[in-house]
């Protein structure tokens, strides 16, 4: 995908790079297994857990007027 956009822009793959981690806000790519790991977090029980923590508190939140 960025290939290809470096090459229509007719600029190095490098400055496409760049580019594409500027417009996403994110500092780097992630390695491989970095990306592993936030799957595997992401469908564990653990993750759930996390979420229904979360949408709990949003709740109680907009109860309670904050």
């Amino acid at each position: 995908m960025l290939e290809r956009a470096a090459a229509s822009k007719k600029i190095m793959l490098e400055e496409t790079n760049q580019q594409f981690l500027k417009q996403a806000g994110i500092a780097r790519f992630g390695e491989a297994e970095e990306i592993a790991d936030l799957m595997a977090f992401i469908v564990s029980p653990a993750a759930r857990a996390d979420m229904l923590n979360a949408l709990t508190n949003v709740r109680f939140w907009g109860q309670s007027g904050r």
